[in-house]
């Protein structure tokens, strides 16, 4: 018996650490129009970058990549997604950074994060999932730039899990 328990807690620490467990995709109708949204939080790419997505049925071509980093206030100027060797220019569709405290109020994870999003077409989001290769490169107005893998080889990510299960919730044309 003893050795079942241990067993069991085994195999519960080492799948707490599985890339593909994360948060569900939260697909909403709007009661206002009628309006399919799909939303995913943030996941990690990489130690200091998360991300997150979301669509509408009303630009249904487009994604908007909410990037967020970590560890302190950044001002997120740009972005770009390389998907092997092709690297795409992502638009911004916020003006500015949005700066929050991971969990306000919790003096054990206070933990300054900065958020903007960019937009992408639907079809270069899809091809991230095939891709062997695929990054974000966020160019800061005070930092420099900051680089999270999504997928390198057979490595892959948390956001990677989470952007297919975030795919997998918009209608296929």
């Amino acid at each position: 018996m003893r050795q079942l328990l241990v067993v069991v807690l085994g195999v519960l620490l080492m799948s707490g650490c599985a890339n593909n467990i994360g948060l569900n995709p939260e697909t909403n109708v709007s009661k206002f129009d009628g309006v399919k949204t799909v939303t995913i939080q943030p996941h990690g790419a990489d130690c200091c970058m998360s991300i997150g997505a979301f669509w509408t049925e009303k630009v249904p071509d487009m994604a908007v990549l909410n990037l967020t980093t970590y560890v302190k206030y950044m001002n997120l100027e740009s972005a770009e997604l390389r998907i092997d060797d092709r690297i795409i220019k992502l638009r911004p569709v916020d003006t500015l950074t949005k700066f929050e405290q991971m969990m306000p109020g919790d003096n054990a994870v206070n933990m300054p994060t900065s958020t903007r999003g960019f937009a992408l077409p639907l079809s270069d989001l899809k091809q991230v999932m095939t891709a062997k290769t695929s990054m974000i490169r966020l160019t800061t107005l005070s930092d420099g730039a900051i680089v999270g893998t999504i997928k390198e080889g057979q490595n892959d990510t948390k956001a990677y899990y989470a952007l297919q299960r975030f795919l997998s919730q918009i209608p296929i044309k």
